[in-house]
């Protein structure tokens, strides 16, 4: 009997092995199409410390200085070591926060002056008739002050050095760092390389493309700054109660021993509400890059 029963799982067995050699997998390693890596929160961070010429450990370091200042102080000041959890995760974001929005406002600027740069090489290249050198030479004599001057500089102190245009491009593109840039270059590039000057249209499209860009944008942003305002204001005055009322009201010992938990679950609610703070702030990187 065990012999008649072990057959059978051995037929089984070498039954399944055959089909599974012989016919084609459905879904294979290979042909499998894998789905694209959404971006995570910490990217939109990660381009604001690039923008602002930050490195990820300095943000470390002063995030977590400001999550022990902020926990260690709440929970001394309030006597509530627990309501000193949530606002030490606030300390934590705080640098990452800040950091956000003002790499929204530097992209901002960043953008409104690469449309200044593009539109002047269009100008000398089409409207004056000059040179893709002169052209760029007068565009990065129109940016003066901003996030481009290292760039517009670097260029400069190329042309002087006689560093080919080639590389002098390619280095102008990774100064720049902006994904519609690309196309501009390439531009740039036949237009040198084959001399043609029926290119024209193709640098008005790119123009009015940048110029409609920055005006979306730019709605887009003064929406996300005024609810962010909004939401900023309240959790401020939400958060600043109870330590106004801990260093002024001398009935705090008595709130404090009947009505403690209120601390604690104040705590918990700001917390959660800066998490929705800290998301518009990094749309309005997302919105601006």
């Amino acid at each position: 009997m065990l012999g008649l029963i072990g057959s059978i799982l051995l037929a089984i067995a070498v039954y399944w092995k055959i089909t599974q050699d012989l016919l084609p997998s459905r879904v294979s390693l290979d042909s499998r199409k894998r789905r694209p890596r959404k971006p995570r929160a910490w990217s939109v961070t990660l381009r604001a410390c690039e923008v602002m010429g930050w490195s990820p450990a300095r943000l470390r370091v002063w995030s977590w200085g400001s999550a022990i200042t902020a926990g260690a102080g709440w929970a001394v000041l309030l006597q509530d070591p627990l309501a000193g959890l949530p606002v030490g995760w606030i300390g934590y974001q705080v640098p990452g926060f800040f950091l956000e929005l003002r790499a929204s406002q530097t992209l901002g600027l960043l953008q409104r002056q690469i449309g200044v740069f593009i539109g002047t090489v269009h100008d000398h290249l089409h409207a004056r008739g000059a040179t893709v050198e002169d052209a760029l030479w007068a565009a990065s004599l129109a940016i003066s002050d901003g996030p481009l001057t290292k760039a517009m500089t670097q260029y400069r102190r190329q042309v002087e050095t006689n560093v080919s245009l080639p590389d002098r491009l390619a280095t102008l593109e990774r100064g720049i760092n902006w994904p519609t840039v690309a196309f501009f270059f390439s531009l740039l590039r036949l237009r040198d390389e084959t001399g043609t000057e029926a290119m024209a249209h193709a640098f008005e499209s790119l123009t009015e493309k940048l110029q409609d860009d920055e005006r979306i944008q730019q709605t887009v942003r003064g929406e996300l700054s005024m609810y962010l305002s909004v939401l900023l204001i309240s959790w401020a005055a939400t958060i600043a109660i109870f330590p106004y009322d801990r260093l002024t009201s001398a009935t705090w010992p008595a709130f404090h021993h009947h009505l403690g938990v209120l601390v604690t679950l104040a705590a918990f609610g700001s917390a959660i509400v800066f998490h929705g703070v800290r998301k518009f702030a990094r749309m309005e990187v997302a919105v601006a890059d």
